[in-house]
């Protein structure tokens, strides 16, 4: 693996991370696909870009990875619908046989947003869109040594809760037990339960 982040010191949340990351690429696989090592390669790239955006800047993953294969100096697109009031990071991998990959990011008038050209295989592109829409990823193989190489996208959403409804009912006695419904800026609702420990 190519990325380098720092290591995590909370280990059960990020492999929970990691687990949910590796389902949701697993399941967006075609049956043959998933037998294949460079498809298994990105797979696994892309759970441990997954992993560290967790770690270092609490981040989520908010779209079902894409896996795909192009050949060298060929183009593929993607198209994301992102809201706004969030913070996005799109990171791309790729096989063993190819040494560079490029990202683009485009809002809904193709307009460029961001993009990572760099000579790398482990392009990240950012965004914070100000409307929601529908925005387009340009993939570019740049530099691949066989006829097709595989590549992966991932989509991450920085996690701020955004709003917090408990049901007090008896201030003590049910706060420690009382589910809550919490907003996340990636449009996640999530059922709590409320404990607190001293």
């Amino acid at each position: 693996m190519k990325l380098r982040f720092k290591p995590s010191r909370n280990v059960a949340s990020y492999s929970t991370l990691a687990i949910s990351i590796a389902m949701a690429i697993t399941l967006g696989l075609p049956g043959a696909a998933s037998d294949n090592r460079f498809v298994q390669q990105v797979r696994q790239q892309l759970m441990q870009a997954g992993v560290a955006l967790g770690i270092s800047g609490s981040y989520q993953l908010s779209h079902e990875p894409y896996l795909g294969d192009i050949g060298h100096n060929q183009k593929d697109y993607l198209y994301l619908n992102l809201n706004s009031g969030s913070s996005y990071i799109l990171v791309g991998v790729c096989d063993e046989d190819c040494r560079d990959i490029d990202l683009s990011l485009y809002d809904e008038n193709n307009n460029l947003i961001d993009s990572d050209t760099a000579l790398d295989d482990y392009p990240m592109v950012e965004v914070d869109p100000k409307w929601s829409g529908r925005f387009k990823v340009e993939v570019t193989m740049a530099n691949c040594n066989a006829s097709t190489c595989y590549y992966g996208v991932g989509g991450f959403c920085s996690i701020i809760i955004l709003n917090v409804n408990y049901d007090l009912g008896n201030i003590w006695g049910e706060l420690m037990n009382s589910p809550f419904f919490a907003e996340d800026s990636c449009g996640n609702v999530a059922n709590c339960n409320s404990r607190f420990y001293g």
